[in-house]
């Protein structure tokens, strides 16, 4: 659904678990995503662009620069179609 230009990419591994982060960007802007916060079916990832093939929502994550300043980025999720009145 939106391809997006991969920046960097950084494999990690904890333990058992191990997934990749990718800082991408998309006119302009810059944003994070993490193959654990997807289904293993909704990205995929060539060289240069990381297309996500589910709808995505931004979420505002807080973080430290390397100036000691506090920003907001934002984080590609998978959107939820979830309300109150679901439930």
């Amino acid at each position: 659904m939106a391809t997006f230009k991969i920046i960097k990419k950084k494999d990690f591994v904890s333990g058992t678990i191990s997934g990749t982060v990718y800082t991408l960007a998309h006119q302009g802007r810059v944003f994070n995503a993490s193959t654990l916060s997807f289904e293993d079916t909704d990205l995929v990832a060539t060289a240069t662009h990381l297309e996500v093939k589910t709808k995505i929502e931004l979420v505002p994550e807080s973080y430290t620069n390397s100036l000691g300043q506090l920003v907001v980025g934002y984080k590609l999720m998978p959107k939820f179609d979830l309300s109150i009145a679901s439930f």
